[in-house]
């Protein structure tokens, strides 16, 4: 399993973060929820990969090369 410290910035273990469960409070209604943290990591994988899927596609505009496919018969 990979496992990170961020000393001076967040002097915790991932895992443990993880473990965790969390009340998370709706800004708007006040209504609070409970939430096991490995919705967090969930949560934050899907908007970085949000982001990272959105930065691969060509912007608008730009000819993109055609696709070739590789010559396998040698």
């Amino acid at each position: 399993m990979l496992e990170r410290t961020f000393p001076g910035v967040l002097p915790a273990k991932i895992s443990d973060l993880l473990a965790k469960t969390y009340v998370i409070t709706n800004p708007v209604t006040g209504e609070e929820s409970f939430e096991p943290g490995c919705k967090l990591m969930a949560m934050i994988k899907a908007a970085t990969d949000t982001v990272y899927l959105a930065n691969l596609q060509p912007a608008a505009g730009v000819a993109s090369q055609p696709k070739v496919e590789p010559d396998l018969a040698g």
